[in-house]
């Protein structure tokens, strides 16, 4: 039996991700460390609940270090591309939907229009089946599952993860 699509309308399900990962060889593994208070708390959770974003942008959705994951992985997308891997391919933590265009009440792609941010936005790795936790605890990186209900004196920090696939 097959795994359910775990992704939004545009990710890959978890058998394309495992077919694509078989055509690389190397992968560049990255992450950013943010602030308890930017990835968990009561005003997390009542800012995604309403879907708007708390005035003070500590809010994961405002882009507080997601804009920061999402720009690494294309930058080192586009430096492999330019070195020769054309077929490097990146994977960011979180919707880009929900961190490249937060001034925004809805996605362009899923509107059949163009990306307002194609140089920036790329899949997520969870949505793709990537298992970043467990990847994160591979290369011994300290990181935290942080849930909806997960105050921020309950975790030392947040950890964004993103991903270049390299040939």
């Amino acid at each position: 039996m097959g795994h359910a699509r775990i992704g939004p309308p545009h990710s890959m399900s978890f058998e394309e991700t495992q077919q694509l990962v078989k055509c690389y060889h190397h992968g560049i593994f990255m992450k950013t460390v943010l602030p308890s208070d930017a990835v968990a708390g009561d005003e997390l959770a009542k800012a995604i609940a309403s879907g708007k974003p708390d005035p003070e942008k500590k809010v994961i959705q405002t882009g507080r270090g997601y804009v920061t994951i999402f720009k690494a992985v294309a930058k080192i997308e586009s430096m492999a591309f330019y070195d020769g891997y054309y077929l490097a391919t990146g994977f960011a933590a979180g919707s880009c939907k929900d961190v490249l265009c937060t001034k925004f009440p809805n996605c362009a792609v899923l509107e059949g229009q163009k990306c307002r941010r194609p140089y920036f936005a790329r899949p997520s790795l969870e949505a793709s089946g990537f298992d970043a936790l467990r990847m994160a605890a591979r290369v011994g990186w300290d990181v935290y599952p942080i849930g909806a209900s997960c105050r921020p004196e309950d975790v030392p920090h947040g950890t964004l993860m993103g991903l270049v696939l390299v040939t």
